[in-house]
């Protein structure tokens, strides 16, 4: 009967061992299937959620949609729209990558015209000074003179390729100008102008002739090719100095003067290294034994360009001299964006024939003479202003020879610094206020002018003292 008992509960306890087995099973299977689908919802929602996160253009958009409709300060500007959108344009570039990618607004951008007022600018300390005249408006404007506002509105702080915007679309317009203490006033008429750029003096010496090339427009190369042609002289001084380059197709035309056919001029690589070459034709061809090319940190694009190009092929004939250029060796495209406004983009980097960079490096003289450069900042200083600016001006008077002992105190303005200024009003006989003022920063700027036409016509006759040196061994 015990056995019986004992065999009875034995099978119960396998039965109750069994169910429970099976009960953890089918538990296990339950929240497996548990988590399972709850790890698939969520990925629904995860893929769901990541196939509707906004593009980066729907995401500009709706940026843009909730500042023009609700943004607090929005009704501070008179037009919130463009004003956002400009906005968003400027931060589209990066200028310390790419200093030549950038939106010119509503500018007269046809590049095939001449038409104008008849002078040429260089862009000096915000303000544009005249460095050539039309002889119809000799009478009125001169060389140096400095344009402070045309119609009224002023042209401080405008780039020099955004001049042509003050002049689009009018007959005549109205200078304001400023000749040395005085402000003056000019009316002058808009009309085709054949603006020279080149400048020569074929009896420079015995030995050679002088150009200079002041920038490259639609006729430089013809200009170029009359002067040639009445030249006799052996060796040339060609002047490439503060030339900010131009049109490339007068480049190539220049070059195609000197060299002989199919020699590359300039290379260009574009983004994906796809390589265009600028080669000259078979044109005849002007012949110098020496060719000294004078260049520095003003010679730019187009000028860096055909320097390279005439080193590297005529070989020891030609002579770099001077400082090492700007180094603007990039290519840029212009899209009309149809309201007068014009997209102007950097597509390609420029190479010189031997396949060298001059982006961000410049081409080098084989001989150096340096020019100090000087700048006067158009910022009031007085007793205790110190930084940079300060510092700029204690640099300018030492150079100008009216302080020959170290300072003091440097980046700082001090009383020694008074003592000076106030010589030099006195110099000048101007009020003597020991600060800089607008009226003191006007004679120290002249000062510079007339300190740098010296330095340049040193230079030139140093390079013309070399030339000498290498023509009579």
């Amino acid at each position: 009967m015990e056995d019986k008992n004992m065999q009875s509960f034995a099978y119960n306890v396998d039965s109750e061992v069994t169910r429970i087995k099976r009960f953890a099973a089918i538990m296990v299977l339950i929240v497996a299937l548990f988590f399972f689908s709850f790890g698939a919802y969520f990925s629904f929602l995860y893929i769901n959620s990541a196939n509707n996160q906004l593009t980066p253009i729907n995401k500009f958009n709706k940026i843009y949609e909730t500042l023009v409709n609700e943004w607090y300060y929005g009704p501070e500007y008179m037009d919130v729209d463009e004003q956002l959108i400009m906005n968003a344009i400027e931060g589209m570039f990066d200028r310390e990558k790419d200093a030549y990618t950038r939106y010119v607004p509503t500018v007269d951008f046809l590049q095939t015209s001449a038409k104008g007022i008849g002078i040429s600018l260089i862009e000096y300390n915000d303000y544009f000074y005249i460095t050539s005249v039309n002889s119809s408006h000799a009478n009125m404007l001169k060389i140096g003179d400095v344009i402070t506002a045309i119609d009224g509105v002023t042209t401080k702080g405008v780039p020099l390729e955004n001049i042509s915007s003050f002049t689009a679309g009018k007959d005549e317009v109205e200078i304001t100008y400023i000749r040395g203490e005085d402000t003056k006033l000019a009316r002058v008429s808009i009309k085709e102008y054949n603006v020279i750029t080149v400048f020569s003096d074929k009896d420079f010496s015995e030995e050679a002739s002088y150009v200079r090339i002041q920038e490259f427009g639609m006729n430089t190369a013809r200009e170029l090719e009359v002067i040639l042609d009445d030249i006799s002289k052996e060796n040339l001084i060609l002047d490439l100095r503060d030339n900010p380059g131009g049109f490339i197709d007068s480049v190539l035309q220049i070059g195609d003067l000197f060299l002989e056919g199919n020699k590359t001029i300039l290379e260009t690589r574009n983004k994906d290294g796809d390589s265009h070459y600028y080669k000259t034709s078979d044109n005849d061809k002007y012949e110098f034994n020496k060719i000294i090319i004078l260049i520095n940190d003003g010679s730019a694009s187009g000028s860096e360009a055909l320097a390279a190009a005439l080193s590297e092929h005529l070989g020891d004939k030609v002579i770099l001299y001077g400082e090492t250029t700007y180094g603007k060796g990039s290519a840029q495209k212009n899209i009309p964006l149809g309201d007068g406004s014009v997209l102007s983009y950097t597509y390609a980097l420029w190479y010189s024939p031997n396949g060298n960079s001059i982006n961000k490096v410049g081409v080098s003289p084989q001989i150096e003479d340096k020019v100090t450069r000087l700048n006067i900042y158009d910022y009031d200083l007085e007793l205790y202003s110190h930084g940079e600016f300060v510092a700029a001006l204690q640099y300018v008077l030492t150079e100008l020879g009216y302080k020959t002992t170290e300072w003091e105190t440097p980046n700082y303005f001090s009383n020694e610094l008074v003592t000076v200024l106030t010589d030099f009003q006195q110099e000048k006989g101007i009020e003597q206020t020991g600060k800089l003022d607008k009226r003191t920063r006007r004679y120290i700027a002249a000062e510079i002018k007339d300190k740098q036409v010296s330095d340049n016509n040193t230079q030139l006759e140093n390079a013309f003292n070399h030339l000498l040196g290498v023509i009579n061994g």
